[in-house]
């Protein structure tokens, strides 16, 4: 009898420490899943599977295959090398580093992704987690963002610019935004002759192929002759690319991009490109496709203190009658009215903008 009441005693002592052993260790589970998935997510968004987290003497307890890959939602991407700015992750420019090689320009356009805990937060079928921050060190290495500028000018290629006298106050920015690689020698005095990011679009990207192709001539050789003088008059620059960079158009950014890098005298321009198209319509409530130039605008609000625009007035008369042409440096048979995109409402916002003193936005002539 008094074996049997030692039996039941030291049976009900082992099952109470079995209990206990499986409470501590779930304890530490729950507190290891939250503490990892606060790391994981709130602060770095890093993998964080071999950080040593797990060693001591839990590591028995837990089972490594309980980690999942997740894609990052990411609102905004931040740099710590400019102090912690961030930008909207869908209006960001990744500039590749001058020692990344072009084979190596993969043109990131996917969310980041992590491994994390398996917790009930990570269980889902879309593996999908929001998050306010990614960082470029962890996600996005090989490249860096603009650094924040004082003072901006975006300039359009508007005709409006034909004797408007504005070179000199363009190129008094500490930053120069131009769009689809324009002409500037021979325009100095209207336009200047700065640009520290050359933004293009689809078309001249399919334009320059056309001139590096072996069977070009006429038209294409000119384009291109064109394209290479706006670079060596520059000196250097930023190209970026802010269109889609699915099939075939990847590689022929990387076709561009390899050809310029084997030209020695342009060895001072780098190269960007966006995480996914830019896109501003529905922000700014716009109708149609927004504009190249309206897209750059919208860009240069997320690192640009204070923006002046030039160029912006789709018009073919200025305010005192004067005809003017469609580009400053060509005239063409253009119709403000019926494309795909609306420059007329574009021009709309810009003047609202301009009248609540947002942004400065110059149709006439510069005071000397």
């Amino acid at each position: 009898m008094r074996l049997r009441m030692l039996l039941a005693c030291v049976s009900g002592l082992s099952l109470s420490v079995v209990l206990v052993t499986l409470s501590v260790v779930r304890y530490f589970w729950d507190f290891h899943d939250r503490h990892q998935l606060g790391l994981g997510l709130a602060a770095r968004t890093r993998d964080y599977s071999g950080s040593g987290l797990y060693d001591g003497r839990l590591e028995k307890f837990i089972r490594r295959e309980r980690w999942t890959e997740v894609r990052l939602k990411c609102k905004t991407v931040c740099s710590k090398r400019l102090g912690g700015t961030c930008v909207p992750l869908d209006l960001a420019v990744f500039v590749y580093r001058d020692d990344v090689p072009v084979s190596d320009h993969t043109y990131k356009r996917m969310y980041p992704v992590v491994r994390v805990p398996v917790t009930r937060e990570t269980k889902f079928p879309h593996k999908k987690l929001n998050t306010e921050k990614c960082y470029m060190k962890d996600h996005f290495p090989d490249t860096r963002l603009i650094e924040r500028q004082r003072r901006c000018a975006v300039v359009g290629n508007g005709g409006i610019l034909v004797g408007s006298g504005c070179g000199a106050e363009i190129d008094s920015h500490d930053f120069v935004i131009r769009a689809n690689l324009p002409p500037l020698q021979g325009y100095e005095y209207d336009v200047g002759r700065t640009a520290n990011l050359s933004a293009f679009n689809t078309r001249t990207l399919m334009n320059f192929n056309s001139g590096l192709a072996a069977n070009a001539t006429g038209k294409a050789l000119d384009i291109l002759e064109r394209f290479l003088r706006y670079f060596s008059d520059l000196g250097e620059t930023i190209l970026w690319y802010p269109k889609t960079l699915r099939e075939p158009y990847n590689e022929m950014f990387r076709l561009v991009t390899k050809y310029l890098k084997s030209t020695s005298k342009h060895t001072k321009i780098h190269y960007a490109y966006s995480w996914k198209p830019i896109h501003v319509e529905k922000e700014w409530a716009l109708e149609g496709t927004g504009t190249l130039g309206f897209d750059t605008f919208a860009v240069a609000r997320t690192f640009c203190d204070n923006i002046t625009l030039y160029g912006f007035f789709p018009f073919h008369e200025d305010q005192d009658g004067r005809k003017i042409p469609h580009h400053y440096f060509e005239d063409m048979e253009f119709s403000y009215n019926g494309t795909v995109h609306n420059f007329l409402l574009e021009h709309q916002k810009l003047k609202e903008l301009d009248t609540r003193g947002e942004v400065r936005l110059v149709t006439s002539a510069c005071r000397a």
